[in-house]
């Protein structure tokens, strides 16, 4: 839901890489810096930045794997939907044959007339 989100604000997959490498030359330069008095928090606050840098590539990796499969799935969706539009023309078509080809038998049915072939059937619709 949370890729999902990002990929429908357009937030590209280089943002999160470029955020990957960010927490590690952070993580770097705040451990570079650390001080004489506490260097323990330095080096636990760098750590904790340099954590960050997988679950960035993770998200990086799954809003690639998003923009890669959008045009492809979309392409598919729109073939399915011709798909679907050309099964329901022929189910029309042919409910309408046999709906002319019902009323033709219980016209007949009506005038006594028994015993028609298929083949007439067929050739009046």
């Amino acid at each position: 839901m949370f890729l999902k989100l990002l990929h429908r604000l357009h937030v590209p997959s280089d943002a999160a890489y470029a955020m990957a490498l960010a927490s590690i030359f952070g993580s770097i330069a705040i451990w570079a810096r650390r001080n004489e008095k506490n260097p323990a928090n330095a080096e636990r606050l760098g750590i904790f930045i340099g954590l960050w840098a997988p679950t960035f590539m993770i998200i990086g990796n799954a809003l690639q794997i998003e923009e890669a499969g959008t045009p492809q799935l979309q392409e598919k969706a729109d073939a399915m939907a011709d798909l679907a539009k050309e099964a329901a023309q022929t189910v029309s078509a042919s409910s309408s044959r046999l709906r002319a080809s019902s009323a033709a038998i219980h016209t007949d049915n009506a005038r006594g007339e028994r015993g028609l072939s298929l083949t007439a059937l067929l050739s009046r619709s």
